[in-house]
Order: C-alpha cells, then sequence, then structure tokens
C-alpha cells in the first residue's frame, strides 16, 4: 500500500473517530424493571464511548468467531458525501441466524446476552410493537405474514438462505430457521435494483445481502458519521448493494431492507466498540449463535 494511501486512510480513520466521540445514547423508555433499563443504558454508553479501532477494520476484515467476521470502511456516494458501511458477514454453516425479543425493546441489551454472536435490527413493526409481517423461527411465530409487511421474505433453511417475492405470499412447507418478511426488495435474486425510486428522505439504513448461493449473508448498517441518525437514500443503498466493490466481484444475489432509520442497530456481545445504537426501541431483532 503506497504512503498516500495509507496517509489518507489514516486522516479518514482520525476523523471518524473524532466524530464518534460526539454520539448520544438513545434515551431508555420507562419499563417494569429499572435495573434491566439501567444495565441497558451502560451498554449503550460503553459502546458510544468506546472506540472502534477504525484503522485496522479500513485494512481489512477482523474475525470475530468461526463464521463470523466483520469490515467497516468508508463509502462515496458520488456527491462528496462518505458514509460508515459496516459490514457483518456471516457463513451460515457455522453460523444459525433467528429471531429475539429484544429485552425491554433495547438493542443494546443483548450486549449482555452472551449465547448470541451478534444482534441487528430485523424488520417493521407496528405501533404495539407486534412485528408488521411474518416473523418465525422454527415453531415459533412471532409475527403472520401481510401484504403490507413488507415486498420480500427472507428464508433460511438447512444453512442456506433465500430471498423470495412476498408479494405472492408465504407458502413455507415446514418450519424454517427463519422467515422475516421486510421490505422493500433492494436487489432481486438476477442481480437488477429492486427499486427505481426513493420517496422516503435519507436515514440510517440496514439491509441483509445474499451472496455464495445464499450460503453466506451480509448484513449492513450504514450511517452518517456526522450524524448517526442520517445516512444515505433507499435507493443510493441499494445501487451499492447491486454493483461489485472492492470486496466481492459481483454485486448481491439478493437484498433486502431492513427496519432502519432510529431502529437501525447493531450489538456484538463483549465488543461494545463494534456497536451502532439504535436511537428508538427494537422490540425483536435477528440475533446469530454458533451452529
Amino acid at each position: 500500500m503506497s504512503v498516500s494511501i495509507r496517509r489518507s486512510r489514516l486522516c479518514l480513520a482520525a476523523s471518524l473517530l473524532a466524530l464518534g466521540a460526539c454520539r448520544s445514547t438513545p434515551s431508555q423508555p420507562a419499563g417494569p424493571s429499572a435495573s434491566a433499563s439501567a444495565k441497558a443504558s451502560s451498554s449503550a454508553a460503553a459502546a458510544s464511548s468506546a472506540r472502534p479501532n477504525v484503522s485496522q477494520d479500513m485494512e481489512g476484515w477482523v474475525e470475530l468467531s468461526a463464521g463470523l467476521a466483520t469490515r467497516l470502511t468508508l463509502r462515496p456516494d458520488g456527491k462528496g458525501h462518505r458514509f460508515v458501511w459496516r459490514v457483518l458477514r456471516v457463513a451460515l454453516d457455522k453460523v444459525a441466524v433467528q429471531a429475539a425479543a429484544s429485552p425491554e425493546g433495547q438493542m443494546m441489551a443483548f450486549n449482555l446476552q452472551r449465547q448470541w454472536l451478534f444482534a441487528v435490527n430485523g424488520g417493521y413493526f407496528e405501533t404495539d410493537r407486534k412485528p408488521s409481517g411474518l416473523l418465525q423461527f422454527g415453531k415459533t411465530k412471532l409475527g403472520s405474514y401481510r401484504k403490507g409487511g413488507g415486498t420480500g421474505l427472507l428464508v433460511i433453511d438447512g444453512g442456506r438462505a433465500r430471498l423470495l417475492d412476498a408479494s405472492r405470499g408465504a407458502t413455507l412447507g415446514g418450519e424454517p430457521e427463519l422467515a422475516l418478511q421486510s421490505g422493500p426488495r433492494l436487489v432481486e435474486t438476477d442481480g437488477k435494483l429492486g427499486i427505481t425510486s426513493d420517496p422516503k428522505p435519507p436515514a440510517a439504513r440496514s439491509a441483509v445481502c445474499l451472496r455464495q448461493g445464499g450460503h453466506r449473508l451480509d448484513f449492513v448498517i450504514t450511517w452518517d458519521p456526522r450524524n448517526p441518525a442520517e445516512g444515505p437514500s433507499l435507493l443510493q443503498l441499494a445501487e451499492w448493494l447491486s454493483k461489485p466493490d472492492e470486496d466481492n466481484p459481483t454485486g448481491c444475489e439478493g437484498a433486502l431492507n431492513l427496519d432502519g432509520g432510529p431502529s437501525a442497530a447493531l450489538v456484538v456481545p463483549g465488543r461494545p466498540e463494534l456497536a451502532h445504537s439504535a436511537r428508538a426501541p427494537v422490540p425483536f431483532a435477528l440475533v446469530g449463535r454458533s451452529r
């Protein structure tokens, strides 16, 4: 690597660290257990104050456990803006993905639950905090299929993920490891864009990308380092995911938008420096465990 490139990356890393130090933690809603809320607040504070090794992440991938790795980069949008791009890479032959209720709706509380390798926010939910669409893992069904619950259906079974068109219904034919309805589909299974316009304002985003014939998932969290609540447009996210990059010779083999904005969150228990905190209660998450 040339001296100029390394110097540039270190400057970017220093800028991102300075900006990250200004993060504020999300407000905590009243709940039945003050001690649990206090622990979640403590975890959120640790995540906000921890300094991620950005320079190391920008050099390459960081292995977290068997079948789980992460990388942090800055991605330009062509308009002079740079967005944080955090990828959590999951090999489904080594890591099983399912759903779990967030303790008192606080994503950062997963930092205290070491049985999970990670937790990321899932699909949309209603005002009563129930899933807006289908959410099932094994025999456990947290939400039922609904036509307005999202245009995509992520199904994981037998260590392989598929992305289905949810507008055609949701016939699973068994008890999958995970079935999640969300949307929109950002990248179709043929590699084409799933959307052509974006009526929503820019915001922090989260998505899941299928690779290697569905045997690998990339969970992506992206936000503006100047304001973690802000981020790219949904169309910009879809365009990024549909194209090759320095890590992948092709775009995603299907990508599904998850509930972003204030819900966008990532937690790796025991690694608070990797966290991106939700700025609102999130009732359930997608979690990973070793097979």
